[in-house]
């Protein structure tokens, strides 16, 4: 099977289950449940996030985040890059503000003392009643359409996405470190197309890291778009670290 098929179904059977799962990423539960010293799923969700990064770099978001399925369906809407840098500040700064009220809720309570996985998920599926698709399920989806059509592609992944930091934090760490991860290398095959500028998900300068060879870009979810759409095969996944051009 083609990768990019491959790839694109998975995300969208992830999306199907975004009404179970939505619970797991919400940026409200982990601060209601720090208040009451409770570790909730979201929480616990966000480390194992991080600690995958650690290896995967931001795969997850690429091949299996089910708002990232949301977003590629979405690009179709509305295929225009977007402004990553822009969005890529303002999303570190409020997540930076919302990382401060957990942490300050959470020395309020004494610190954690319990934990709960399906806190306010008394039965494992995030949307159990008719009425969270309107209270909950909807609302999230419009926000990601809103922002998405305004902004260019997988734009809530630019300017919203909190969950997508905490795998950008590890990618950082392990495109420092140099230990064995997935990441993109490139050879010499470089025809100046710009296809791989072109097709990126998040609209980043495929082209200019393929020069120096120095992937090392934290927003990049490792699709591989670029890898498969360039006709001089010059891009590819690694897990070892070559050293870039001088």
């Amino acid at each position: 099977m083609d990768r990019q098929i491959l790839r694109k179904t998975i995300l969208i059977v992830s999306l199907l289950l975004m009404p179970v799962v939505i619970n797991y990423y919400s940026p409200y539960l982990i601060i209601q449940g720090s208040a009451e010293g409770i570790i909730v799923g979201s929480m616990v969700f966000f480390g194992l996030l991080f600690a995958t990064s650690l290896v995967f770099g931001r795969a997850y978001c690429g091949w299996l985040c089910p708002f990232g399925g949301y977003m590629e369906a979405l690009s179709y809407a509305n295929p225009k890059q977007t402004n990553s840098r822009r969005g890529h500040i303002f999303k570190w700064v409020y997540w930076v503000i919302w990382i401060g009220i957990i942490t300050v809720v959470a020395i309020r309570a004494s610190g954690y003392h319990a934990v709960d996985i399906f806190y306010m998920t008394e039965n494992i599926i995030s949307v159990d009643q008719p009425s969270r698709y309107l209270t909950l399920y909807y609302p999230v989806l419009g926000l990601g359409t809103l922002v998405t059509l305004a902004t260019g592609k997988r734009g809530w992944c630019h300017y919203v996405c909190w969950a997508g930091n905490f795998s950008a934090l590890g990618t950082a760490i392990k495109n420092k470190a140099k230990w064995p991860s997935l990441h993109l290398e490139a050879n010499d095959n470089c025809a100046h197309c710009l296809k791989c500028n072109q097709v990126c998900s998040k609209s980043l300068d495929v082209h200019a890291m393929a020069q120096t060879n120095k992937f090392d870009n934290t927003e990049c979810i490792l699709c591989g778009n670029c890898i498969d759409n360039c006709p001089k095969k010059h891009l590819h996944y690694s897990w070892r670290w070559s050293q870039p051009p001088p």
